[in-house]
């Protein structure tokens, strides 16, 4: 990658932290990981509605910037694991492993250390699970779902992480943005009646 590569990437990042509005997600966290605990997929898509819409490109330029050691070993992994898998699946998993291995690393808290660890023991059973039905067209309904449930369960936790600041807050934002982008993935081919979610 050029100096300028970098600089303009720099600088992407930047932009797209300022368009994200963080503040709000903050504002909304105590409630979205209340609703997470409860499981229920169409209360917590109103919630998330509420606050702004991001790309997972967006978010893969954030993490590759803030996360660059964490964010490699994870790319690596899912690329072996679901290298069948359509990139937005590949995506997710990605950014869902990088943060939650930051957040591991950042939170002081002895408690939110144990739920992440019990968090990433979960992505990896998920990741297991959903290895062997994933194909270029995507994932079924379920195994899309067993991502979502993943995430969910991850949700449930993190919200009072987002308390916080600096890198772990950038780490919980990603989580919350995902498990929207999921969400409205899984929703919108329920609607429109598809097998799979790619």
């Amino acid at each position: 990658m050029t100096r300028d590569e970098m600089l303009n990437e720099h600088l992407q990042v930047i932009y797209f932290l300022n368009e994200l509005d963080l503040t709000k997600i903050k504002a909304k966290a105590k409630q979205i990981s209340t609703i997470a605990n409860t499981g229920n997929i169409l209360r917590l898509k109103q919630v998330f509605d509420t606050i702004p819409d991001t790309s997972l490109e967006g978010l893969t330029s954030v993490a590759r910037k803030k996360f660059p050691s964490d964010y490699k070993k994870s790319e690596k992994e899912i690329n072996v694991k679901l290298k069948k898998a359509p990139e937005n699946i590949k995506s997710i998993m990605t950014l869902a492993k990088t943060s939650l291995m930051q957040i591991k690393s950042q939170s002081k808290d002895p408690e939110i250390q144990e739920k992440t660890t019990e968090a990433l023991e979960n992505f990896n059973k998920t990741l297991e699970d959903i290895t062997r039905q994933i194909t270029v067209e995507g994932a079924s309904l379920i195994g899309f779902g067993l991502i979502i449930s993943m995430l969910i369960g991850a949700t449930a936790f993190i919200g009072p992480v987002m308390l916080g600041s600096g890198l772990v807050f950038i780490a919980v934002a990603i989580i919350m943005f995902i498990t929207k982008v999921s969400i409205d993935i899984y929703i919108n081919a329920k609607k429109t009646g598809k097998r799979k979610v790619s």
